[in-house]
Parts: C-alpha cells; structure tokens; sequence
C-alpha cells in the first residue's frame, strides 16, 4: 500500500471545509459574509421555523435593500423587508467586530431574494430577527447579495468570526469569512513542500 502524504495546504483547505461543516451542523439555517478577494457575497441558506420565537408587537418601516453594518453595540445583518415588518424576538447577543466605528454601506450590486428577513442585535432595541408581515412560521431561506469591488474591512469586519442566535426549537449562524487569495494559498502550499523535502532529505540521509 502506498503511502499518502497530505501537504499543509491540503490540511488547510480540510480544516477549512470542516468548520464550514460545523457551523452548518449547527443551524437550520447559516448566513455568511464572504470576502472573497474582490467581492464580499452575503449569502443565507437552509430552514427557518420561528413557531418557537417570542413576537414582538413592535412594527416598523425598514429599507428594501440588501445590508451588512456592523456597530459598536451591534450590527444588521440581511435583507430588507419593504413596509411594516413584524418581530420575532430572540434571546441572543453579539456582534462582529467593529473596526471603523459603523460603517455606511452602499446597496449591493445585486440582490437574489424570496424570504426577506433581518438580524438586528442592537442592545437598546433587543435582540431580533424580522420578517415581512405574513410571512409563514416556517420556510427556506436562500438569499444572496453582492457588493463588486468590496471586502469585508470595506465594512469595518474581520474574517473569522461567528454570532450563534437560538430559539426555542431552532437556530441560525452568520459568521465572516475570507477566502485566501492565490499568493497566500501558494506560500502556504510551498511552506508544505518544504517541509515535506526537508524531512525527505533528513530520511535520506539516515539512510
């Protein structure tokens, strides 16, 4: 039998893949904010059920655009709703990292929607998702948003991070991430070959 050696770069993209997997496993349904070296995609996808969620009589009027702002206190993370909007309060807390101090986001190139729905975490106003009014208890969500020629430190974020938000029978994860650009990968690819024919040579020689 062969013997299977796995360079750094592999264990990378491995490791990577997995914790994608873990934050899956752990959601019904999973946004992320991809940078992905030349556009930052906001992406949603899975299964909703807010049965279990508390309503919220508040009502109010949001934008019809797609949106990703970190602050200070919190953070809005999802698509716009349109008029009134109806409040499935949560009991999470959290938010990305803020590194500009609240970011204006301009509205992205390019929205794909059929469940429009938003995250707030601000701590004044307590922690909600909301929905279009109307909107079934239960659901998929597949969203995607584009901003061209935007990464994630555009918005004042970093990559690696996650919020888990839980209700009663259900849950969701957004988390940011950064795809390596080309030159990273390759560095990281040779640092593995070295070290693979560095231990190569060391066995020859013992030989």
């Amino acid at each position: 039998m062969k013997n299977v050696k796995i360079s750094a770069l592999t264990i990378s993209i491995l490791l990577f893949a997995l914790g994608l997997l873990t934050g899956v496993a752990n959601a019904s349904f999973i946004m992320t904010l991809t940078d992905d070296g030349t556009n930052l995609i906001m992406r949603a996808t899975g299964t909703y059920d807010l049965s279990g969620a508390e309503v919220s009589t508040r009502t109010e009027p949001d934008y019809q655009s797609a949106f990703a702002t970190p602050f200070d206190n919190g953070g809005t993370y999802g698509w716009g709703v349109g008029t009134d909007v109806l409040s499935y309060k949560v009991d999470f807390v959290g938010s990305f990292t803020d590194t500009i101090g609240g970011a204006f986001i301009p509205l992205p190139t390019s929205v794909n929607t059929t469940t429009p729905f938003y995250f707030q975490t601000m701590t004044f106003d307590g922690e909600v998702i909301r929905f279009a009014q109307g909107t079934s208890n239960t659901g998929t969500v597949n969203e995607t948003a584009i901003w061209e020629n935007t990464t994630l430190a555009d918005f004042g974020m970093v990559p690696g991070e996650t919020i888990n938000v839980s209700w009663t029978g259900d849950s969701a994860t957004i988390q940011t991430i950064a795809i390596p650009e080309p030159s990273t990968v390759l560095l990281v690819g040779f640092g593995g070959l070295g070290a693979w024919l560095l231990r190569r040579n060391k066995n020859i020689d013992k030989k």
